[in-house]
């Protein structure tokens, strides 16, 4: 069987208000194109409540067990379906999208009864409509710290459903709070009632950044795991990019264009070659605060910065006539495929960025121009998680190593560069941002050198 839904922000401007989880991620568009996904997303608790709702309405039955796992998020306006099957008084769901693509999946066991809940006492404990933002050392230190909380009730849900609510406030506005990531969930009913409600922090695994959370609240023990997500509010780099600089003279006047420069390894370019010098235009497609911020905060009047439609071919012909050094460094968001089917649809959007427009851009370069492209260690090891991704990169290097363009004056430098902690692509572990911009200053020199020959 398979239920049908949309999730509108209206939803999740309703589910805030009831759970007190205002975590940015679900409704600042602003802060959210820093963050994972790029975009705002669903509350996780909201996509495992709407269906709970729907099956429990009209039945005298209590949940006694329940476990759910989020492997993708859903994003607003996006048709989404719960695919289900029932075994004896066992439920098992899957969510997927449009392509099939599994976006979470929960299971729930139910007992028939008719006992009414009893009353829990309710504590103190403010209701933020900031959350908090909590580093390494505090989670480490409040392991196994008991914190009671507010039990947040609505009369239209029943027990767990209340519970898994107030569950996403604590995550999403405690701890970890504002960074966070609901990842993994389990509920299980107990003998014993608990009428005050609390949480503690069972493990923090540092390295991965994982937080495992218990909360008690009547006869139900939850666990939870979360994601701690690295910080990228600010992204100026400029005191640890001047130090490497120093007095190495390689980008000064230096004529450049950056396509994609208001994000990623884009911004990280940007940042390394105007505070060395480089006269620059750098484009940015929807977002241009931080480079608007780091251009003031620098005083760099050789820094123009233009917004870019990297798909109106006759705006970026206006662009690539005008320069000597051009970094192409635009993409759409790197994802993960965790399913054996290629994704045709994915790699046609990757291919548009990565061959069609560097085809247009090499198709009406007029002088002698140095193109930068980056490409991906993932093609070392041909990650099975990023196969579109790859596959489109080695059309895009197997292109880019052909003669012809030597003939038209152009010479492309594409190198195979490394996984970067940045807020387009990171990982989870920790990460040396210096040792990363260390690196890029080493790929930068070796391009400009390499142009001088």
């Amino acid at each position: 069987m398979q239920i049908e839904q949309i999730f509108t922000k209206n939803n999740t401007l309703k589910f805030m208000k009831m759970s007190g989880d205002f975590n940015p991620i679900h409704h600042n568009d602003i802060y959210a194109i820093r963050n994972l996904y790029g975009q705002t997303i669903v509350h996780g608790a909201l996509i495992l409540i709407y269906f709970l709702k729907l099956y429990l309405k009209n039945k005298n039955i209590v949940i006694d067990e329940l476990n759910c796992i989020f492997f993708k998020p859903v994003f607003y306006n996006r048709k989404i379906f719960y695919s289900f099957t029932k075994e004896n008084n066992k439920i098992f769901v899957n969510v997927i999208d449009i392509k099939k693509n599994t976006l979470c999946s929960f299971s729930f066991q139910y007992i028939k009864s008719k006992i009414k809940e009893k009353k829990i006492l309710y504590s103190n404990l403010k209701i933020l409509k900031k959350p908090y933002e909590h580093n390494d050392k505090y989670l480490i230190k409040n392991i196994n710290s008991k914190k009671l909380f507010k039990f947040n009730k609505h009369s239209n849900y029943n027990f767990i459903m209340n519970f898994i609510m107030n569950i996403s406030k604590i995550i999403g506005m405690y701890v970890p709070g504002k960074k966070s990531l609901f990842y993994k969930l389990s509920i299980i009913k107990n003998k014993k009632f608990i009428k005050k409600p609390y949480y503690k922090i069972d493990n923090f695994e540092k390295k991965i950044k994982l937080l495992n959370t218990k909360y008690f609240a009547g006869y139900y023990v939850a666990k939870s795991k979360s994601f701690l997500l690295p910080n990228f509010n600010n992204l100026d780099y400029s005191n640890k990019i001047k130090k490497i600089i120093n007095k190495n003279n390689i980008f000064n006047n230096k004529k450049v264009l950056i396509i994609g420069g208001s994000r990623g390894i884009g911004f990280m370019t940007t940042q390394f070659l105007s505070l060395g010098g480089s006269n620059i235009t750098t484009t940015y497609s929807k977002y241009k605060n931080d480079l608007l911020n780091f251009k003031k905060n620098n005083s760099l009047s050789k820094l123009k910065i233009c917004k870019l439609d990297i798909n109106n071919k006759q705006s970026l012909s206006n662009f690539i006539k005008k320069f000597n050094f051009i970094f192409y460094f635009a993409t759409p968001k790197i994802l993960k495929n965790m399913h054996v089917k290629f994704d045709n649809d994915y790699y046609n959007e990757l291919s548009k960025y990565y061959i069609q427009s560097i085809k247009y851009i090499l198709s009406n370069v007029k002088k002698e121009t140095y193109i930068f492209i980056p490409s991906t260690i993932y093609l070392n090891n041909k990650n099975i998680y990023y196969k579109e991704y790859i596959k489109a990169k080695f059309e895009l290097e197997n292109f880019c190593k052909q003669k012809k363009h030597l003939k038209n004056n152009v010479h492309i430098y594409i190198s195979r560069l490394k996984e970067f902690s940045t807020d387009q692509n990171f990982n989870i572990q920790n990460i040396n941002q210096v040792n990363d911009l260390n690196y890029l200053f080493n790929i930068l020199k070796i391009f400009f050198n390499n142009a001088k020959k």
